[in-house]
């Protein structure tokens, strides 16, 4: 198959989806499919900057589409999405959307006349004329302002690439050898519920036998977060191997979000064997519960700094890093995940030819 991946950026700045795109088409390209990516990156966006107008990519797309059997667009709210769904209906290709969580009740509620105003005008109808809407997880899908109404879903989970989580190094670097450390993994953004995470470890630092651990944060956003004094450390974002080397040092990762459609560096910490603290409201927390591979708790100072408690009397278990191991390249093989992407590509191609697809 020749399949065409859209997305507005592959930065890894810009969090899980360019790298759940990158795994992707390389795992797709192994498996002997022609797979391209077409993002904004290197072209002059106009503003408004965060809807990532372009009409460059208007001028490849409506070149090049024609040469594809499926598209994939990863993202909402956006012009690449708007023109490439647009293009391929009046092209006859058959198209997927993956949304990233962010058709879920808790993001439609941030700026939301906006947000309702664009899906009820334009979404909703590039929605409607999507071959499959694809979400990680059912809950994601349960979650969602489109939970009741009738269209073509799939479930699939993200890529992870192993390769890099084996590669690295086994010392931390960054000044973190001998320390014991705490590690918010991700995005420094609201949702993510760092600053709850912030008071819920300085309470934990008033008992006497946890003074000595650190908070360490490691991730694109706002900043400064360093506090040497309560032992907090800001390491800003770090990409590619070396990121692993940091997460597998860990006591464990917290990620207290107040949404998370999926949580890439969950499982990339589970596959480091490192075990997680993560709020009730991502997605994976009830395979997290399951599989005793961490502690899922609410987002309020007092749950969160018991259960981090709880997490290092976990770390004492010497199975929890084999557990946590096993669990991810189980659950999130490569084999397994591309293989259920390309049925899905099969199967968007097979009901377009079919003019099955919702008009």
């Amino acid at each position: 198959m020749k399949i065409l991946h859209i997305i507005n950026s592959i930065d890894d700045e810009h969090g899980g989806p360019a790298v759940h795109v990158k795994n992707l088409a390389n795992a797709l390209c192994k498996c002997g499919h022609e797979t391209e990516i077409y993002a904004c990156d290197g072209l002059p966006i106009r503003r408004p900057h965060q809807y990532y107008y372009n009409p460059q990519i208007r001028e490849k797309l409506s070149r090049d589409a024609v040469f594809f059997d499926v598209v994939h667009i990863h993202g909402i709210w956006t012009y690449p999405d708007f023109i490439a769904s647009k293009l391929c209906y009046e092209f006859g290709i058959p198209y997927i959307i993956t949304s990233y969580g962010m058709l879920d009740k808790w993001c439609m509620r941030q700026k939301r006349i906006k947000k309702y105003i664009y899906y009820f005008f334009i979404e909703k109808k590039i929605l409607k004329k999507a071959a499959f809407i694809h979400f990680s997880f059912e809950d994601e899908h349960r979650k969602s302002i489109i939970y009741n109404i009738k269209r073509n879903f799939k479930y699939i989970q993200y890529l992870i690439n192993f390769k890099d989580i084996e590669e690295s190094d086994n010392e931390p670097g960054y000044g973190l050898i001998n320390k014991k450390y705490i590690l918010f993994f991700g995005r420094i953004h609201k949702k993510k519920g760092w600053g709850i995470l912030i008071k819920a470890f300085l309470k934990l630092r008033k008992e006497h036998k946890y003074k000595n651990i650190h908070l360490v944060f490691m991730g694109k956003g706002k900043r400064p977060l360093q506090d040497d004094k309560n032992n907090i450390i800001d390491l800003g974002m770090i990409y590619g191997k070396e990121r692993f080397s940091i997460v597998k040092n860990a006591l464990f990762v917290c990620l207290p979000s107040y949404q998370e459609n999926f949580g890439l560096s969950i499982v990339e910490s589970l596959a480091c064997g490192i075990p997680v603290l993560i709020s009730k409201y991502i997605d994976i927390a009830d395979l997290i519960v399951k599989n005793k591979v961490g502690v899922v708790c609410d987002i309020d100072v007092l749950s969160l700094s018991e259960a981090m408690k709880e997490m290092i009397r976990l770390k004492e278990d010497k199975n929890s890093a084999l557990r946590a191991k096993e669990f991810a390249y189980k659950e999130f093989g490569w084999e397994k995940i591309v293989n259920e992407y390309t049925r899905m590509y099969q199967e968007a191609i097979a009901i377009n030819n079919a003019g099955k697809i919702r008009q």
